[in-house]
């Protein structure tokens, strides 16, 4: 649980604001197990998200971020075994470009995980604040960006868990689950609804999971998925983040495709390319080849790993 502590040894820094520090007396500060909370990071519809610092012997600090699952949706069996998925994942999977599990547990009966850092923002937010500001992210960043971001699937794709494929498929690449440092470093986040051999609970047949937008025509269906559903979801990506639309949507332009997902899921099962590859073609037509193998509709026809597609946008300048 969170207690409540009043002294006048420390000081906070807002890193949010960049406010001055402000002696404890004039504010409170909690703490959870071992964790001093800074601040709040954010909240969504299964945990809240701290910064956290912890503290050791001859003055050592280290910055984490610490996730606390909702009570409510511990209770429901499925949201809670995501959560067991999430960090049993998590603690395998160690890579440049994959964001870092260090702890989880239970700090009286609220589980918890603490995971790495990653002081900047989602690609998500990125490319937002550049619509804002009537700005392109530069078509060699996003290339670079989602190249790191097929390194960091490719390996947890391929990973090996005591002598055996793991056979892990994220589920959920999109821009919101793509984090981004201010030192340049990008990290894949996420994969509570990844799929994997070792998972305590397997998603039932026919159940689709994920992001509509950035979905493959199989993932749509509820189909088993390989490593190819991802490449499709980085395709995908790719197209948003050159021309701010998404690859698969026939609803009203005007609107979210999130408002209307079974549209959505039918545009992405259909597979209609056209317009997207007449786009890229005129705007961008070095990333053309790149999405077109990335998003097949087939997916034996599909680029055969996140591996090649990395290779693919390296290479593009």
């Amino acid at each position: 649980m969170m207690t409540d502590h009043r002294t006048t040894d420390d000081i906070v820094f807002d890193f949010e604001t960049g406010e001055p520090p402000v002696a404890l007396e004039e504010r409170t500060q909690y703490t959870f197990g071992p964790y001093r909370i800074l601040r709040k990071l954010g909240e969504g519809g299964m945990a809240s998200v701290f910064l956290v610092e912890i503290r050791g012997a001859f003055d050592f600090r280290k910055v984490v971020a610490l996730k606390l699952m909702h009570a409510q949706i511990m209770r429901e069996t499925v949201q809670r075994q995501m959560f067991v998925n999430e960090v049993r994942l998590g603690g395998m999977l160690q890579h440049p470009n994959i964001v870092q599990m260090f702890d989880c547990g239970l700090e009286g009966n609220q589980p918890f995980c603490t995971m790495e850092f990653v002081n900047g923002w989602s690609l998500e937010r990125i490319l937002g604040r550049c619509r804002e500001m009537h700005m392109e992210l530069p078509p060699s960043v996003i290339a670079e960006v989602l190249r790191a971001v097929c390194d960091g699937l490719h390996f947890a794709h391929t990973f090996v868990h005591e002598g055996a494929p793991l056979d892990l498929v994220h589920r959920d690449v999109k821009p919101a689950n793509v984090l981004i440092s201010r030192h340049g470093e990008v990290k894949v986040a996420d994969f509570g609804i990844a799929k994997a051999a070792v998972n305590v609970h397997h998603t039932q047949a026919g159940v689709a999971r994920g992001t509509a937008m950035y979905m493959s025509p199989e993932q749509t269906l509820g189909r088993d998925l390989d490593c190819r559903s991802d490449v499709f979801s980085v395709g995908s990506m790719l197209y948003f983040a050159l021309t701010g639309m998404f690859a698969f949507w026939s609803g009203d332009p005007n609107d979210h495709p999130l408002a209307d997902v079974m549209a959505t899921m039918h545009a992405v099962l259909q597979c209609e390319r056209t317009f997207a590859v007449r786009t890229l073609a005129e705007h961008h037509p070095a990333f053309l080849d790149a999405f077109s193998r990335a998003t097949e509709k087939k997916r034996e026809e599909r680029c055969a790993s996140a591996e090649l597609l990395g290779t693919e946008l390296a290479e593009i300048r």
